[in-house]
């Protein structure tokens, strides 16, 4: 029965020092406070100093503020996110069937010679002699 009674007692004993904790501001106010300075709103912008001596104007100030900053990522981006970052988890990677002291560079050797490209210099080459097919047609006329 004691044990019962200190039980229902317990909450109202430490109750004295839950609230001083409170008004003191110990350690939970500081995360409370850093926490609203980092998730929080942003600061208020200061007023606008446009001012008119007309009585029948009227200045409207304002500026948008941007709202990225409070919005939280969908269903979808969350769950590519996540298949992205955790898609070869647990599984080994490729092996490597080369083996140490196996050279893995470039290829250094070929099959065949390599393809010499052809060369000609068109300097080099003959005019057509008079009359002839090549010089016929050179010049717009049938060949024969």
């Amino acid at each position: 029965m004691a044990g019962r009674i200190a039980a229902i007692l317990l909450p109202f004993a430490l109750l004295p020092a839950a609230l001083m904790a409170q008004e003191s501001g110990g350690p939970s106010q500081e995360m409370v406070d850093r926490a609203r300075q980092a998730y929080g709103p942003a600061p208020p912008k200061p007023k606008c100093d446009k001012t008119s001596n007309d009585p029948d104007v009227i200045v409207v100030c304002g500026e948008l503020e941007e709202q990225e900053q409070f919005r939280v990522r969908s269903d979808e981006q969350a769950e590519g996110d996540y298949a992205r970052e955790t898609m070869n988890r647990g599984k080994p990677g490729t092996p490597n069937v080369d083996g140490d002291g196996i050279f893995k560079g470039p290829a250094t050797f070929r099959l065949s010679p390599p393809v010499v490209p052809l060369i000609i210099d068109l300097e080099d080459i003959p005019d057509a002699p008079e009359g002839s097919d090549a010089d016929r047609i050179g010049k717009g006329q049938k060949g024969s």
